[in-house]
């Protein structure tokens, strides 16, 4: 990372915590203007795929099916969100997960850090941590056990760091919502890989209408990959006649990135039914480009949600190259998959629902999917099943 960035993150992040903090010393003399909240899960899944795992997180090291029959970490992790108010335009959030990552650990790490001020009664400013509004992230009401994998796993798109701007303006029965947001994406695991997303600006909007939301969503930025293998492939590459070209335009530095989406949701109090497509482009860089979605419906039934989805993901890029190391590394872009998935939610108790769901998987001919840790008798393509369940509770 450039010193004058490291130094610029590094202040950035003092201030947030000094707004923080003063919030904290202001909520010690008025309790009332301070909140804490949080979600605790346990989840545990199991896969029929025995060589090669899988996880619900592109971080994950590991999960089901190679490493362990029965993987109780992929889909457990324990949040804390505290919440103070500064004055009555002004306030600070913190929030705080526990969950299973890179280094097979669950320290905690940041997943929100933000001052929020409320410019007018429709216009407010945020600056800081914050996930991306991409996609029309369901609430409690979808019963899924986590976010279908073919959609919420596209790009990079998780956190970023930087500032939103949201205007509201009431229009006849309907809530238009304008959300414009600029900033930077770093998400670094140590020693494998290193991505970053600059010169980050998108554009989201929403219409909310009775028990009907649309949203649409458009992302750019400039993405650059780096890992020990890559750099070396690249290397190589170089030393062939005409790879210096070859790597300059395939490599993923500060390559065009693109991200679009499109989401319909009507939920209602007899259940809901909830649609997203997107669209993910690098340019000529080795990151796979994709087209995905999905459909999904619920239906109340007393304590029990039981829902359908259905999903899939497409690549949109070539993968074969006449250059060998090339086309070993297009072979990443392989990454078509589809699914079908059932499951419930029962909220038998307070703050406290029980989640049970069952997936059926194909990969596209040649494709790992969403599989990693990959053994040398997995083979691409072919199909496996997931039995996933979840014990949650807000508090």
């Amino acid at each position: 990372m450039p010193r004058r960035l490291y130094a610029m993150n590094k202040y950035f992040g003092l201030l947030l915590l000094s707004l923080f903090l003063m919030s904290l010393a202001q909520a010690s003399e008025e309790a009332d203007i301070f909140k804490v909240s949080g979600l605790a899960v346990l989840g545990m899944t199991y896969s029929t795929e025995k060589n090669a795992d899988f996880s619900s997180g592109i971080d994950h090291p590991n999960g089901a099916g190679s490493t362990r029959l029965y993987d109780f970490w992929g889909d457990s992790r324990l949040m804390v969100q505290l919440d103070g108010t500064l004055t009555p335009t002004f306030s600070t959030m913190l929030q705080l997960t526990a969950e299973h990552r890179y280094n097979n650990s669950f320290v905690p790490h940041v997943t929100e850090a933000a001052l929020r001020w409320q410019i007018a009664p429709n216009a407010g400013l945020r600056i800081g941590r914050q996930p991306f509004l991409t996609f029309l992230v369901p609430d409690d009401t979808v019963a899924w056990v986590r976010p279908t994998t073919e959609i919420y796993q596209t790009g990079l798109l998780n956190l970023y760091d930087g500032a939103e701007l949201s205007v509201k303006h009431q229009f006849g029965g309907a809530l238009l919502t304008a959300q414009g947001y600029v900033g930077a994406v770093q998400y670094p695991i140590p020693g494998d890989l290193d991505i970053r997303l600059n010169n980050l600006r998108g554009l989201n909007l929403l219409a909310k209408f009775g028990d009907t939301t649309l949203r649409a969503s458009h992302i750019r930025g400039r993405l650059t990959m780096h890992s020990p293998g890559l750099d070396q492939a690249f290397a190589l590459l170089r030393t062939m006649p005409g790879g210096n070209g070859l790597a300059d335009y395939y490599q993923v530095q500060a390559a065009p990135t693109q991200h679009t989406s499109l989401a319909y949701c009507y939920n209602s109090p007899a259940g809901y039914f909830l649609a997203e497509w997107s669209q993910f482009t690098t340019g000529e860089s080795i990151v796979a480009d994709s087209t995905q979605g999905h459909l999904t419906a619920g239906y109340h039934l007393g304590k029990f949600t039981p829902f359908v989805t259905l999903a899939g993901k497409q690549a949109d890029k070539v993968t074969h190259h006449q250059n060998p190391i090339l086309n070993a590394l297009f072979a990443n872009r392989k990454i078509g998959q589809k699914s079908a998935v059932i499951g419930t939610r029962w909220n038998f108790a307070p703050q406290t629902n029980f989640k049970m769901q069952y997936d059926y998987v194909i990969n596209s001919a040649g494709s790992m999917g969403t599989l990693g840790n990959q053994q040398p008798t997995f083979l691409p393509g072919g199909h496996y099943r997931l039995i996933s369940a979840a014990l949650e509770h807000d508090f």
